[in-house]
């Protein structure tokens, strides 16, 4: 059989199905502009072809569409009509190509899928109802089928908090069935009493025991019924448990919370105290060794100030149940009745352990290793991955101290001596331990009254414009210069600051000399620049902080304009209302707000919209290697990319070298700070500095 050859079609022909197609047709042009639509188009927007002609294809998605462009497969967007209305579509796209394979443009064929998604969303709503009222009843609505696993058909979300497990890991016995969680002794008559009922095919009420997935042993009271077949055989059981072990056991309770850390379920100090008091009674009767733990989270503020406290609690009943589990098996956890180890929570992210029965100080890092190991793997936290690391201080009984009040001190000696010695490692309770707490105790001093015998000063370190070569700013950086002993690093004496409250006079007291520093800069005739000033986490909690900035730049007379405020992002992270009521005030008097070492907090991109940033600086970190790390220099290029898209400035910290400059000029950085232009100098070097007028080489033209 012959087949003729198809004529091509008249173009009228063609434009006339087209017109007619019920799905909305848009070609568009290898640039992305709208080229032609069809009829159902401009009904579904509301718009003439002469609007749409020549737009580019964004211009009729919504601004929250989850795609704003067009391209080939099938997928959902929201386009915007002329109206404003929201029209959700299911969109298929198909590239065009020419005789020769060159692209000519795309064809567009979106479906109005309005009432399938209204269809959806009141699906999900119905289910949503279900789901909150399932959830909202007492306790755990159940079905199962009646063998002796009782295994779950059906389970609310009250099973979460009844029994520990989810509904996903007790339905179908795919963990654990439910009568596993059922307290041995009580298991035998809960089998008895449902058999019963059952063969008398009537409802049933018991009360008994489980112990749910954490171990704890819960009172619950169950009422039930049989379902039956048509011959009355029984096939499931259905019911609800509730918990009802405060009714059972309030007088228990009571004593245990006012025995144990209301978060972890651990002993709090008073019970370790008196474990303790016991397990040295012990030790003295038999010769035995016992060893007090102090153990802190590294670095444990900075998640409670990024992720919330919410994360935080989550963090240390992880920690808690971790400590607990890298003791021997044999070892009971807060048991006055046996002599065993005992883990317990002082508050906040300070833990206690108690080793007893130790025959030779030699045990002892054997113990600690496997404690110091359970922080190895990362914990999970509410999607977060967290990576924590544990300072521990350790004091033997009796060489360290023959009381308990005694051994916990000298454990938290040596607690501040793992931390002075870089964090994440343990330390030896030792006699000279004292005098590091008398140094430390002599500084602290020594730095109350440094602000007044005038031994702080600052040094100015230049911000440099990629573009112009020319100095726009310096950062002041507070040194403290004692007079017996000269500089003292600032990685000593800031923390020691935070700690102790001295940085609120202190960062006033830089605040001020460094604006009064600026102002003198342009009364000498200098061109006018910015001066940085880095502000703590505590400073920005204080209530008096604006004022405080007011007075600084009216006593000083220096213009708001030319002062830049560095936050953390730490800071950030605080409360949400606080911190925007402050930079938005910051802001309307003209001050620049910029976000120091950025990247190396849990960055976010919503506080880069919420807040008035004005700068990110990159930290050195990721500068140091980003001629050498691809993951550093991909970090950065996304920094600086993203802080372009908000009309944000970037400034690269701790920039060495000449490659890591061009690879900074390279990805259109603005601004640079480091040795390689200046290091950090005192005021009168800074002033020749500026005198001079010394600069880089601007970058070449793009």
């Amino acid at each position: 059989m012959k087949i003729e050859k198809a004529q091509p079609l008249d173009k009228d022909y063609v434009d006339s199905i087209i017109d007619h197609m019920m799905n909305a047709l848009i070609v568009i042009d290898p640039d992305g502009m709208i080229k032609t639509v069809n009829r159902a188009t401009l009904n579904l927007l509301g718009y003439t072809e002469d609007e749409l002609a020549g737009r580019p294809i964004e211009f009729i998605f919504a601004d929250d569409s989850p795609f704003k462009g067009i391209g080939p497969g099938v997928f959902e967007s929201t386009y915007l009509s002329k109206d404003r209305r929201k029209i959700p579509v299911l969109i298929s796209g198909s590239v065009m190509r020419s005789a020769a394979g060159q692209i000519q443009g795309i064809i567009s064929l979106a479906q109005d899928i309005t009432e399938r998604k209204k269809s959806e969303e009141a699906l999900q709503e119905s289910q949503r109802v279900l789901s909150t009222l399932m959830g909202n009843l007492p306790g755990m609505a159940y079905r199962s089928k009646s063998d002796q696993a009782w295994t779950l058909e059906f389970a609310s979300q009250g099973a979460l908090e009844l029994t520990g497990y989810s509904p996903d890991d007790l339905i179908g016995s795919k963990r654990i069935s439910f009568a596993q969680l059922i307290h041995p002794d009580d298991l035998n008559h809960v089998r008895t009493e449902i058999g019963t009922a059952l063969k008398e095919n009537r409802s049933f009420q018991l009360i008994y025991r489980i112990i749910d997935k954490s171990g704890k042993e819960k009172w619950v009271w169950e009422q039930g019924t049989g379902v039956y077949t048509p011959t009355g055989e029984p096939v499931a059981l259905e019911g609800f448990i509730i918990d009802i072990t405060e009714r059972k056991l309030s007088e228990e309770r009571l004593q245990y919370l006012a025995h144990h850390d209301a978060l972890t379920g651990l002993p709090n100090r008073a019970l370790f105290l008196e474990h303790l008091r016991l397990a040295l009674i012990t030790a003295a009767r038999h010769q035995r060794l016992v060893a007090v733990l102090f153990l802190d989270l590294d670095r444990f503020k900075l998640i409670n100030d990024t992720l919330g406290h919410a994360v935080g609690d989550l963090l240390l009943k992880a920690v808690a149940e971790r400590l607990t589990a890298s003791l021997r098996r044999s070892d009971t956890v807060a048991r006055l009745q046996n002599q065993s180890n005992t883990v317990a929570r002082l508050g906040g992210d300070e833990f206690t352990l108690l080793l007893t029965d130790i025959a030779q100080t030699q045990d002892v890092p054997v113990i600690v290793q496997r404690i110091a190991n359970a922080f190895i793997a990362p914990f999970i936290v509410e999607g977060h991955e967290l990576f924590v690391t544990p300072s521990i201080g350790i004091s033997l009984y009796p060489n360290d101290g023959e009381n308990a009040e005694k051994l916990l001190r000298n454990a938290d000696m040596a607690l501040y001596r793992a931390k002075d010695q870089g964090r994440n490692n343990y330390q030896f309770y030792l006699p000279e331990m004292n005098v590091k707490v008398s140094e430390r105790l002599a500084m602290e001093n020594h730095l109350r009254r440094a602000l007044e015998r005038e031994e702080l000063l600052l040094h100015y370190q230049p911000q440099v414009d990629l573009n112009t070569g020319r100095i726009i700013g310096m950062e002041a950086l507070v040194r403290w210069h004692r007079p017996d002993s000269g500089l003292v690093s600032p990685a000593k004496f800031i923390p020691l600051a935070e700690e102790t409250g001295l940085i609120i006079p202190l960062g006033e007291w830089v605040l001020r000399a460094a604006c009064a520093q600026n102002k003198a800069w342009q009364e000498s005739g200098l061109p006018p620049i910015r001066i940085g000033v880095n502000l703590s986490g505590r400073q920005f909690q204080q209530k008096g902080l604006i004022e405080t900035v007011r007075r600084a730049l009216g006593e000083t007379r220096l213009s708001a304009e030319y002062l830049e405020l560095e936050l953390t992002e730490s800071i950030l992270m605080q409360k949400v209302e606080t911190i925007t009521s402050a930079l938005s005030e910051l802001d309307a008097m003209g001050i620049q707000i910029s976000i120091d070492d950025f990247g190396t907090g849990y960055s976010s991109l919503s506080y880069l919209k919420r807040f008035p940033i004005s700068k990110l600086k990159v930290d050195r970190s990721f500068v140091n290697d980003i001629t050498t790390d691809p993951d550093d220099a991909a970090i950065t290029a996304a920094i600086i990319t993203m802080a372009h898209s908000l009309k944000l400035k970037v400034v690269a910290e701790g920039v060495e070298t000449a490659d890591q400059l061009a690879f900074l000029k390279s990805l259109k950085c603005d601004g640079m700070q480091g040795y390689l232009f200046s290091r950090p100098l005192p005021s009168k070097e800074a002033t020749e500095l500026l005198k001079k007028g010394t600069s880089l080489s601007p970058r070449s033209p793009a």
